[in-house]
């Protein structure tokens, strides 16, 4: 996302947990970035949110509070800040063609890469992957010169007939055939590293948790063995989750604190009793 006009939202919430990943993932629908969070108990069953987004509202503030407010956990949005001077109306949104499924004739491998086409591309793979398809994307953008690289990239995080459908949205018939196979040969060795990480994903619960200290800063090993315990109970939102939290802390204990708010009960007690030295006072 190339522009950096923030969004800022004041929520009442349920205290149950799953409030942070649903409010992620109705952002993700507007094109908006979740860039943080912070949320504080009201009392026994509400809570207050403060969240800020990054991105361009495709709607007016009153349709984006109407969304929000949709989820029944989120009783109320009492504050909305937006500092772009040029939100789109509804009507401008939808006067922009989007591309549909009528329309897949008309990607090319070597067309470039728009706004257009990224909404087609994001709404295809979230079909498979859910909420975090938007995030790939934009990862992948990055290292693409055009809609075949980007297809190609996105594909790997696919396995066999979701990955075919997801090809089939594009013309690759004209590309020339060493670079077909150059990059098969490419993905191939991805899908083993992938299918490796799976295996070893495995050992994660032989994995000596009494190394996970409070105190301690972030390592990979702490992130993996979050990310498998809170996909577990969360699904494909516990990355993102993850990755925001992250850019709050370098610290495994207060990693695990904030993750801990999308939980309750059991699931928090277990999730935060796999780090040793944790100030159980932060809840």
């Amino acid at each position: 996302m190339n522009n950096k006009n923030k969004i800022f939202v004041t929520l009442i919430t349920s205290n149950r947990s799953g409030v942070l990943s649903a409010v992620m993932f109705k952002g993700k629908k507007m094109g908006l970035m979740l860039t943080k969070n912070k949320t504080e108990k009201l009392d026994d069953a509400r809570s207050i949110m403060e969240i800020e987004f990054e991105g361009i509202l495709p709607c007016t503030d009153a349709e984006f509070i109407q969304e929000i407010e949709s989820h029944p956990r989120i009783h109320s949005v009492e504050k909305i800040t937006n500092d772009s001077a040029h939100i789109q109306n509804k009507q401008a949104a939808t006067a922009s063609p989007v591309l549909d499924k009528s329309s897949k004739d008309i990607l090319h491998h070597y067309d470039s890469i728009n706004q257009e086409s990224l909404h087609f591309i994001e709404e295809k793979l979230t079909d498979f992957l859910g909420p975090v398809a938007p995030l790939l994307i934009k990862s992948a953008v990055s290292e693409s010169h055009n809609i075949g690289d980007l297809f190609k990239i996105l594909a790997t995080d696919l396995n066999g007939e979701d990955k075919t459908k997801f090809l089939s949205f594009v013309d690759m018939t004209s590309e020339n055939s060493s670079a077909v196979t150059e990059h098969t040969n490419a993905t191939n060795e991805t899908v083993s590293a992938l299918n490796d990480t799976e295996k070893n994903s495995s050992t994660i619960e032989n994995i000596n948790l009494a190394s996970l200290r409070a105190h301690d800063l972030i390592t990979q090993e702490s992130l993996q063995i979050a990310e498998h315990k809170l996909s577990n109970i969360l699904g494909p939102a516990a990355p993102l989750l993850i990755q925001a939290a992250t850019k709050k802390t370098k610290h495994i204990g207060d990693l695990f604190l904030m993750l801990s708010n999308e939980l309750e009960g059991k699931e928090r007690s277990e999730f935060l009793g796999l780090v040793n030295g944790i100030d159980l006072q932060k809840l």
